[in-house]
């Protein structure tokens, strides 16, 4: 845990380009590109800074920042868990991990696109 946290401060503060400790709306655009690999419109970057925004300030803090990335990563995990209920009827248990879910997909051979 400890690590990942360490390897997001490296990732959050690339993108920290004047190294103020806070991301502007194109700093995080950049930076979703890099980390995601998708491109977001201005406006849905936008959004993003407003949802994670606790202060308010227009800016994307680095605590802010890994609320944002477990919010991702909470969306990713609920999807896989409804696409492997959809494909095999089964439901997976609360406790069982995204990398877990994929695995227990390929053990099935059914497809998966990971990046």
């Amino acid at each position: 845990r400890r690590k990942e946290r360490d390897e997001l401060r490296e990732t959050f503060n690339r993108f920290d380009k004047v190294h103020s400790g806070e991301l502007t709306v194109p700093m995080v655009f950049d930076l979703m590109r890099y980390v995601y690999g998708f491109t977001l419109r201005e406006s849905e970057a936008l959004q993003i800074m407003q949802d994670v925004d606790n202060d308010g300030n227009g800016l994307m803090s680095f605590s802010e920042f890994l609320h944002m990335t477990r919010q991702y990563r909470e969306t990713e995990l609920q999807r896989a868990r409804a696409c492997f209920l959809a494909v095999t009827g089964k439901r997976i248990s609360a406790g069982l991990t995204l990398r877990e879910a994929v695995n227990a997909m390929k053990s099935l051979q059914i497809s998966v696109e990971e990046k």
